[in-house]
């Protein structure tokens, strides 16, 4: 059997980086580029001498989980959910392997199967087809994204917010299903936590991890009682400055909830219908 190393480290490092991201998404954790990078290495280099440990049957399925035991806390340097992670981890590492040995033997292509699978060609074919494969799914993600944009293009605005005497051009999304009001009858336009920064200093963003609102220079600060799909939150909620739509001025209140709301959303903020029926001042 003839290794060509180049092949080896570059196959591996493609493929133990899509498996690795899978079980990242699959735990819904947070993608960590530099451990997938460092477990990949340490499995392409597992692979790189593999062929030279002559051992199957249970021997081998020991020294694979106990890689990917390795792999999987290289992944985050935790060991928080150590053996989920290698479980999952080994799960797609087997599944990929009896998808690469059934395409090796439709094309006829010589194989051994052991701690990693080698083949008989100076082409590394199967890092090519993972490349092309994620290429495929980058493209399909990139379409999808393109098209939810679209949809809502309709009805999204500019909206230009003056607080703290900052100016600020966030793009908003026209939800009829916000009917939040303040206590003055005022609407109120959600913005995420982090937009926070685009008027505040941190001394003053300090002041709002700390929930201490009467520091802060903001107009009659309020908390009220959201009601969504997740059950009822409280909502800090205080009067902007300024609020520009469709080249509207109109009176409108701040809530300010949590980051994940709008997470991979496309706007910054969620508006009220009742904002359009402001009047040119």
């Amino acid at each position: 059997m003839v290794v060509y190393v180049e092949n080896v480290l570059f196959e591996n490092l493609i493929i133990d980086s899509l498996i690795l991201f899978l079980v990242a998404k699959t735990l819904k954790e947070k993608t960590n580029w530099w451990g997938i990078v460092i477990s990949s290495l340490f499995g392409a280099v597992f692979a790189l001498f593999s062929v030279k440990i002559d051992v199957n049957g249970f021997f081998a399925i020991l020294i694979k989980l106990f890689v990917c035991m390795c792999m999987a806390y290289l992944l985050d340097f935790s060991y928080k959910k150590l053996f989920l992670k290698s479980g999952l981890l080994f799960l797609y590492t087997f599944l990929f392997g009896g998808m690469v040995t059934a395409i090796f033997g439709f094309l006829g292509i010589s194989a051994k199967n052991g701690l990693a699978i080698t083949y008989l060609s100076d082409i590394p074919i199967v890092g090519i087809t993972v490349l092309c494969l994620v290429l495929c799914l980058w493209l399909l993600y990139y379409l999808r994204k393109l098209y939810k944009h679209k949809k809502i293009s309709a009805f999204l605005y500019d909206i230009s917010l003056s607080i703290n005497k900052k100016n600020a051009v966030l793009s908003g999304f026209l939800d009829t299903g916000n009917t939040i009001t303040s206590k003055t009858g005022r609407p109120v336009v959600m913005i995420a936590q982090k937009e926070l920064k685009r008027f505040f200093n941190d001394r003053e963003l300090l002041f709002f991890a700390l929930k201490e609102y009467e520091k802060l220079p903001i107009k009659k600060p309020q908390i009220i009682s959201v009601a969504s799909i997740s059950g009822k939150t409280e909502v800090l909620v205080f009067e902007a400055e300024e609020c520009i739509i469709d080249k509207n001025n109109v009176d409108i209140c701040i809530g300010v909830c949590d980051n994940k709301m709008f997470k991979n959303k496309g706007f910054d903020a969620i508006l009220s219908p009742k904002m359009l029926e402001g009047k040119n001042v």
